[in-house]
């Protein structure tokens, strides 16, 4: 089956999760056409790795932020459903949020710890052909990597770049998500970074991507991806994964693993600062929307197949 989603609704889609409620000042950040672009690569993808995690918290047992994981789960959930295979490569601090999840899920997708993983053998042995990071924390120009603040988080991070870095030099497709400019990709746009937000000159990333997708939250990348992806096969595809009752859980779940709130971690129910329930579940909702109001005459184009 080949994709002709119009760029109409991809372009929907990647405006809604341009909203910026930190006021970082990320729109210099957002590459045109990058989200259509992902979305119609992904389509045509079949073995996809995902990669996700940001320490917030180093002095609890989980470092992990509650933003990455949602949005990936949900991202793989619509790959499975077009039947490619999911492979979600983690840091060993990361390993139960994902764990868990694809437990509750149910999902095809199989877990993988970077430690244990030789970069070239691994791509080659399962035959990657897309390489999708979330809110993955990114190394700087100096080596390390940082928080918002400008903190070095190093000695939390396994160099999970090392594989995206391979990928890109293999031709392999790749794809960033981020919200702030120190996440894994967002070496594309290195120096909008350094010049536009706060100590961008220390926490810059700068391994870059084929596709960046600067969003609000990061895990509304996720969202996204997973409407444009199963936009194709009709709403009810797109709501069997975006519903309200199925993505609360999930935060749920990441929480009950022991991930928490990167901005108020004393918290529950929150992703970067903002409550689940309204803020996150309004963008779910207006994603969904996108999908079910444009869908008719301009949902799909001739011309936009691939």
């Amino acid at each position: 089956m080949s994709f002709n989603v119009s760029n109409r609704v991809l372009s929907k889609l990647a405006n809604i999760i341009k909203a910026d409620p930190g006021q970082r000042g990320i729109a210099p950040l957002f590459v045109a056409g990058d989200f259509e672009a992902s979305v119609r690569a992904l389509w045509n993808a079949q073995n996809v790795v995902i990669t996700t995690g940001f320490p917030c918290h180093p002095t609890r047992e989980v470092h992990s932020e509650t933003d990455g994981p949602p949005g990936a789960v949900a991202l793989s959930q619509a790959l499975t459903t077009l039947g490619k295979n999911v492979l979600f490569v983690v840091d060993d601090n990361n390993w139960r949020v994902m764990e868990e999840c694809i437990k509750y899920c149910g999902s095809r997708a199989s877990l993988h710890k970077f430690k244990e993983l030789k970069s070239e053998e691994f791509l080659d042995k399962y035959k990657i052909d897309h390489m999708v990071a979330i809110e993955r924390v990114g190394r700087a120009s100096d080596g390390r990597y940082y928080n918002m603040r400008g903190l070095d988080r190093s000695n939390l991070v396994e160099p999970i770049d090392d594989m995206f870095l391979e990928a890109n030099a293999r031709g392999i497709l790749t794809t960033g998500i981020g919200d702030g400019g120190n996440e894994l990709g967002m070496g594309k746009v290195y120096d909008k970074v350094v010049l536009n937000i706060k100590h961008g000159d220390v926490i810059a990333c700068a391994t870059s991507c084929t596709f960046l997708i600067t969003a609000g939250v990061s895990n509304w990348g996720g969202y996204a991806l997973a409407a444009g992806l199963l936009s194709q096969l009709g709403t009810e595809h797109v709501e069997l994964v975006l519903n309200n009752e199925l993505q609360t859980r999930i935060l749920q779940v990441v929480e009950d693993s022991g991930a928490r709130d990167g901005i108020v971690p004393d918290k529950l129910m929150h992703v970067d600062g903002l409550p689940f329930d309204p803020d996150h579940l309004n963008i779910i909702h207006l994603l969904r929307q996108a999908v079910i109001n444009l869908e008719g005459d301009d949902f799909k184009s001739e011309t936009d197949t691939n």
